[in-house]
């Protein structure tokens, strides 16, 4: 785990954990990267490899735990460099970023995520409750 997101993960910094790395095309065009961090306590990674979903499908599908609610910053940003190499694009082409921390019903963080969409390719919609 990240040491910046150590502290959100309730995790000791440098302690182990999962990364999953997601790149979504529409029609061979990259248009969504994500970054998902997971505590190490919460998956089980065969099980995860075997069901070969998402991270939060993994949760609704196993239950284990229970993913309640999720705490999203939404942010207009610049590609950095390796970015730019995954989505093939230019530094001037603004990305929507999303990073939050996924919790359980007992307010326990679970993992924490990061997507990055290419907006002037994909149309993305918030529903609030």
């Amino acid at each position: 785990i990240p040491h910046d997101l150590a502290a959100p993960l309730l995790v000791t910094p440098g302690v182990q954990g999962y990364k999953l790395e997601m790149l979504r095309r529409l029609e061979k065009m990259p248009i969504i990267y994500s970054r998902d961090y997971i505590r190490s306590d919460v998956i089980d990674p065969v099980e995860f490899r075997e069901l070969g979903r998402n991270i939060l499908d993994y949760f609704i599908h196993t239950g284990r735990p229970p993913i309640d609610r999720s705490f999203m910053t939404v942010k207009a940003v610049l590609p950095d460099e390796y970015e730019q190499s995954v989505f093939q694009c230019h530094a001037l082409e603004p990305l929507v970023r999303l990073d939050g921390i996924a919790c359980s019903a007992d307010d326990r963080p679970v993992y924490a995520t990061c997507f990055l969409i290419r907006s002037k390719h994909y149309d993305l919609t918030l529903l609030r409750y």
